[in-house]
């Protein structure tokens, strides 16, 4: 803050020799009011988030389940529940969890919330059965039923969202989750897509298309390791930024730092991805998801209107997966071919290669 300030007055020196203008003026009010420009600013934020993202949605909610015969008190804890009861959490746990993992609060309620949907529709189900072949007559309340009617519209809007996902030709790696798509782009080359729909109801079903893709992919060497790397993504930022340094690989394979340039250009590179990872934490904008302008182009252009779902989607390109097993097989021939150099070959390692490269073939 001292050398911001003694920059600005650096700034404020040089004009005042021109004499008054509309800059100097606003740097002056900087100067004097730093502090209360800041708060206001963090305050008009904190209010247009929390009014127009948080309270109404909750209080909507809240309205429709007093109509459906909720009492008060139920209403308000279901309401708080569907959107993320952060409170159950015991502060003392999101403490100690928040120094491991990332945002680990709100995928332990909303996990809570869809175990709650659950288990009211089936309970919903049982009544409505025995009720059905005149066993009980048992009613269902109102709280049950609110529970059970909140999976009926997750599962309309999530099969909505698989069938949008299909009509546009995309493939299923895992439903509800993982989608992919071929197509070329600026320069002719065969890329895939991938789109990752993210709903707060699939948190849990996340997880799991994690580890079935890990367990269901072919040509993984070690998949308890693969699956290991795969959950990295639960931890804290700054602990995934000491994971991605130590094995010199980005969240988008591609190196940290140069290992054949000298050290200090080795430092400067790293120095740079931790800034770039942690400024998002510092609450300071990177400006849009596509750093690379070429990609965002050819996104807007083949997928259009979808690229606006920010808030139910994460996408990104890479080779086909043809072309990536072409690239495995290239790298499992060169490592052979060193370790036949180096009379290391073994019967077993090239066993292991026959095997990998049968299963690479099978990958269309």
């Amino acid at each position: 803050m001292v050398f911001f300030e003694k920059s600005i007055k650096d700034v404020t020196k040089s004009l005042k020799k021109d004499g008054p203008n509309p800059l100097l003026t606003m740097i002056n009010a900087i100067l004097k009011y730093p502090k209360a420009i800041h708060e206001k600013l963090y305050d008009s934020m904190q209010t247009v988030a929390w009014v127009g993202f948080d309270m109404i949605p909750r209080m909507a909610t809240y309205n429709w389940l007093r109509s459906l015969g909720l009492n008060a008190r139920d209403a308000a804890q279901m309401a708080a529940r569907i959107h993320g009861d952060y409170a159950s959490v015991p502060a003392e746990l999101r403490r100690k969890l928040n120094k491991f993992l990332y945002v680990p609060t709100f995928p332990i309620v909303m996990t809570k919330n869809t175990i709650q949907m659950l288990k009211s529709s089936g309970k919903v189900a049982k009544i409505s059965y025995e009720r059905a072949k005149g066993e009980k007559k048992e009613k269902i309340d109102p709280k049950t039923k609110a529970e059970a009617s909140q999976l009926i519209g997750a599962t309309i809007i999530l099969g909505a969202a698989h069938l949008t996902m299909k009509a546009l030709g995309f493939d299923t790696v895992f439903p509800l989750w993982h989608y992919k798509r071929d197509y070329r782009d600026r320069e002719g080359k065969l890329k895939t897509q991938h789109f990752y729909l993210s709903f707060p109801i699939t948190t849990l079903w996340k997880q799991i298309g994690r580890i079935y893709e890990v367990f269901g992919e072919r040509g993984v060497e070690n998949r308890i390791w693969r699956l290991v790397k795969r959950l990295k993504l639960n931890l804290s930022i700054p602990i995934q930024i000491a994971w991605e340094i130590a094995e010199n690989s980005t969240r988008s394979w591609k190196n940290v730092y140069d290992p054949r340039a000298p050290a200090y250009e080795q430092a400067m590179d790293t120095l740079a991805f931790i800034a770039k990872r942690a400024l998002p934490l510092l609450g300071l904008p990177l400006g849009e998801r596509f750093t690379d302008p070429v990609q965002k182009e050819e996104m807007i252009k083949e997928f259009g209107w979808l690229i606006n779902m920010v808030p139910s989607m994460f996408t990104f390109k890479t080779d086909t997966d043809r072309r990536r097993a072409k690239i495995k097989a290239n790298r499992l021939k060169r490592k052979m071919q060193w370790l036949k150099k180096k009379k290391k070959l073994t019967p077993k390692e090239l066993e292991n290669y026959k095997r990998e490269i049968k299963k690479l073939k099978e990958i269309k």
